[in-house]
């Protein structure tokens, strides 16, 4: 078989074979037969002063060479032709990485291996989507909403209705200062999901898996959380949580990781592929262990979970940090909160990655009647009227409900708000 003789044939059926060699920077050069490179050449520049490809007679004339398909499909032959070029192009960076060891310079040595890193993807044949092929997906995924269909449900009503659940491959954050009840949002969602029949994977760098095992039990039983810190609990709610604990014994469908682990994100990947889970909830997104200070491990974190949602094609919640010190501002109708001193906030990096984003409020009055605001900082896809959601948030009767107000009933009767994109 002539692979380079069936690439020029292929080259001379559809300007999309030229873009898509283009795009894998194939060069004459990677061609070996010398009037192979000469009839490249004319392709080539043929397409990109008409915008046509030539005839493929006047490519062999021109290249005094033959062309012939050779009998397999387009996608094999050209896949052929760029793993050969990237074989190539593999053997020579580590010709080069080897003789920088060899030299005793292992800093260069380090430095060609980033470079062909960033260079790799383009040279196995990288092309970008043309949206106007991507119809039928839209088709679907309306009829699927209009089928009822919606993300893994949050434990909050007007939540659900605002970002019609938490779909595949979206991340979703809940930030507050600390102390304002982040980790057992968390709790509550894995915990809906996994009564849902969903699998739930905890990432926990912060909170040992003892810890978040014990809210998790405590929550599930319904017992006073604030009698099991103190160790007061009844005899009646410790028959509860011990029979609680032991109904659950051989269950699965819950894992967790923590810090006992080195929370990165191969790290991290590694354990998605093994429990297959349906949600992924990172607790504490600024305490992974990526480098640098907390600033460059938030930014580094949250760039992985939207690459890793993606790829494991599952919805990620993170959750984070305001500062203590940070105060309202007029941003998102005076339900966010500024970035005060150079702290970590409402950090720009998560509003652009996030699908959704709910800033949860806690102030003195509030702890006082045991309830918790959450503010919607970003809807991407999703209806909200303006307005934030109560709840209850009472770990004495362990009450973390929605709390209705008289706007509930109609906040989505009307069409007056529209929806909200981002």
């Amino acid at each position: 078989m002539d692979i380079e003789a069936g690439v020029l044939w292929e080259a001379t059926q559809s300007v999309d074979v030229v873009e898509r060699l283009r795009l894998a920077t194939v060069t004459p050069e990677d061609f070996d037969d010398p009037a192979a490179k000469r009839a490249f050449t004319f392709i080539a520049t043929h397409v990109h002063d008409h915008g046509t490809v030539p005839d493929a007679n006047a490519v062999q004339d021109v290249g005094r060479c033959e062309l012939a398909s050779q009998g397999v499909g387009r996608e094999w032959i050209l896949d052929e032709f760029l793993k050969r070029k990237l074989y190539r192009t593999v053997a020579t960076h580590v010709e080069k990485v080897s003789d920088k060891l060899r030299a005793n310079l292992p800093g260069e040595a380090l430095e060609a291996i980033k470079l062909f890193a960033d260079q790799g993807h383009a040279a196995q044949g990288a092309v970008a989507t043309r949206l106007f092929s991507l119809g039928d997906g839209v088709q679907d995924a309306y009829q699927k909403v209009r089928d009822g269909y919606m993300g893994l449900p949050l434990p909050w009503p007007s939540l659900n209705l605002i970002t019609m659940g938490l779909w595949p491959g979206t991340c979703t954050y809940f930030v507050a200062r600390p102390g304002t009840g982040k980790t057992h949002v968390a709790i509550l969602i894995a915990r809906e999901a996994w009564r849902a029949g969903k699998k739930v994977l905890i990432i926990s760098p912060e909170m040992s898996k003892e810890s978040i095992a014990e809210r998790f039990f405590i929550t599930h039983a319904k017992v006073s959380g604030e009698n099991v810190l103190r160790g007061t609990l009844s005899e009646f709610e410790h028959k509860k949580l011990k029979a609680t604990i032991e109904d659950l014994r051989d269950k699965d469908g819950v894992w967790i990781v923590d810090s006992e682990h080195k929370l990165v994100g191969e790290t991290c990947d590694q354990f998605i592929k093994q429990v297959k889970p349906d949600i992924v909830c990172v607790d504490s997104v600024y305490d992974m262990d990526f480098k640098g200070n907390k600033s460059e491990r938030t930014m580094q974190a949250v760039d992985w979970m939207r690459k890793s949602s993606k790829v494991h094609d599952v919805p990620f919640v993170g959750f984070h940090q305001l500062n203590r010190s940070v105060g309202k501002d007029s941003k998102f109708g005076g339900s966010s909160y500024e970035d005060a001193g150079g702290a970590i906030a409402l950090t720009d990096q998560i509003l652009w990655d996030a699908h959704a984003v709910f800033i949860l409020e806690q102030d003195t009055d509030m702890k006082a009647d045991r309830r918790l605001r959450m503010h919607v900082g970003k809807c991407r896809r999703g209806t909200w009227d303006g307005q934030p959601v109560d709840c209850h948030w009472d770990f004495e009767t362990m009450n973390f409900g929605e709390i209705e107000t008289d706007k509930d009933s109609k906040r989505f009767a009307d069409d007056d708000f529209g929806v909200a994109f981002d």
